[in-house]
């Protein structure tokens, strides 16, 4: 089952990794999943505790039960413990994805909407993974303290997903800030595709994911930011 759910999640753009219950629900060192999946099994009982520890990843993933036999009053409990959602297997693709986007609504704060810039953290310099920047300068200092300067393109990309850590900014919100004022026929969306591949492999380090594609919807920036 493990294996289908992945596939299907991978298909609309999400990174997935797979872990057996012996290895636990591991940490990542930079920042944790946006959401944790737990093949349920029937175990009802070992089920609490791993619903307990997804909770405690860092980022407070979503954590989502798929169960393709557990009793009613089993589903009440996993739901009782914490867990976000628990879904009866077999399930559509779509209907899975659309599970792990009102997921993601319902946890928003009504006080951030998607797509909202909050420019929290205005200063020049913000670390964010293993990367400083200074917004001033536009200059990336890499791990070990070289640095480089960031085209304007790329670094207008990197500048607004900064300001909304964790969060999914549009492809449009991208180009307007790469390229404010054009006219809507003259803007191209592949455009900001391109800077964020660049982007990417400028930050790549032992194959961290620092961007991630949520696809149909935008890019998001996944470790935190914080004052450099």
């Amino acid at each position: 089952m493990a294996a289908a759910i992945a596939l299907q999640i991978e298909t609309y753009g999400y990174r997935v990794t797979r872990y057996a219950v012996a290895d636990g629900l591991p940490a990542s060192p930079v920042f944790g999943p946006e959401a944790v999946i737990i093949e349920a099994r029937g175990q009802s009982g070992s089920l609490m505790a791993r619903v307990r520890a997804g909770m405690g990843l860092p980022g407070g993933p979503a954590v989502v039960v798929i169960d393709q036999g557990l009793e009613p009053v089993d589903r009440i409990l996993v739901l009782e413990a914490g867990a976000d959602d628990c879904i009866l297997w077999p399930c559509s693709p779509r209907e899975l994805v659309a599970r792990l986007h009102a997921i993601a609504r319902r946890r928003r704060p009504f006080s951030e909407p998607e797509g909202a810039v909050t420019s929290v953290l205005t200063g020049d310099m913000l670390a964010f993974g293993p990367w400083t920047i200074d917004r001033a300068q536009r200059r990336l200092i890499r791990p070990g303290a070289s640095t480089e300067i960031l085209p304007v393109a790329e670094f207008a990309v990197l500048d607004q997903l900064l300001r909304q850590p964790r969060k999914i900014v549009s492809r449009e919100a991208l180009l307007e800030a790469t390229a404010p004022g054009d006219a809507p026929e003259t803007r191209n969306l592949r455009a900001i595709d391109i800077q964020v591949s660049r982007l990417r492999k400028r930050l790549e380090i032992d194959g961290d994911e620092l961007i991630r594609t949520v696809r149909g919807r935008g890019y998001m920036l996944l470790p935190p930011v914080t004052p450099g």
